[in-house]
This record gives C-alpha cells, sequence and structure tokens, in this order.
C-alpha cells in the first residue's frame, strides 16, 4: 500500500500537474521520505549482516513518529494544491497515448476520492508502526529505587 501511494503522489499528482512541482508541498513529503529510507535501509543491512546497531534499531522505529504525519500532511496538501490545476485542465498528459487520455476526464473527482481517503487509509499503518517500535524496542524500563 505505501509503495502505491508513492507512486500515485509522484506519478500520479506530482508528474502529471506541473504547477505543483515548485511547490513547498513537494518538499513537506520529499524530505520525511528521504530521511526514512536513510535510516531503513541501513538498518536492514545491518541486521542482514549480523551486526546490531542500538542507534539504528532506535532510529528505525522512532524516527516515524514524527516523519509519518510530516510525509501524510505533504502528500495531502499536494493532492489538494493539485485539484485546482486539474478541474482547470491542466494535467501534463505528454507521453499517454490519445486514445487513453480521454480516460482522466474525470480524475478530479479520482484525487479527491484519494485525499478524502488518505486519513483513515494512513492512520492504521501509523498504529502498526507503534505496535511494531514496542516490539522492537520493547516497554521502557523503570528502575526502582
Amino acid at each position: 500500500m505505501q509503495m502505491s501511494a508513492r507512486v500515485f503522489i509522484v506519478w500520479g499528482v506530482a508528474h502529471l500537474v506541473p504547477k505543483i512541482q515548485t511547490t513547498v508541498y513537494i518538499s513537506m513529503f520529499l524530505m520525511p521520505w528521504c530521511v526514512a529510507e536513510v535510516t531503513r535501509y541501513p538498518y536492514y543491512v545491518t541486521a542482514v549482516l549480523g551486526i546490531k546497531s542500538e542507534v539504528l534499531l532506535w532510529c528505525r522505529y522512532t524516527l516515524f513518529i514524527v516523519l509519518y504525519p510530516m510525509g501524510m500532511f505533504g502528500e495531502a496538501l499536494t493532492m489538494y494544491a493539485a485539484l485546482g490545476p486539474i478541474k482547470e485542465g491542466g494535467l501534463h498528459l505528454a507521453g499517454i497515448p490519445s486514445n487513453l487520455q480521454g480516460a482522466f476526464q474525470y480524475y478530479y473527482y479520482f484525487v479527491l476520492v484519494l485525499l478524502l481517503a488518505w486519513m483513515p487509509c494512513w492512520w492504521p499503518i501509523y498504529m502498526h508502526m507503534f505496535r511494531q517500535r514496542k516490539k522492537a524496542l520493547g516497554k521502557p524500563s523503570t528502575k526502582e529505587e
């Protein structure tokens, strides 16, 4: 689900609506995506190599707390900003065969429905990451004195 959402945001929104490509909204989701990947893949590599890194473990299961909402907010704002240009017919359909371009007639409504569904679809993933974090990091220890 996450990968299809990213493909949709990059190709289905940012690529097809050139007017939003220079907005700050793009960086509002690209920066969290990049930071998440920069911490995720070194964590996976060290795990495969059998190397334990507490720092990477902590980053992998903690940074999402800030990164996921930032990314989701940037994705939602990007879709919202794209609605105006889409309604005005500002889609970049070069490279799409002319017999398929008619399929984009109702694209505004498609993006609008996805935008409205973004939060409920995003929330279970976010909560799943908290469960994964608890499993990976364990419960915080309390010292009794």
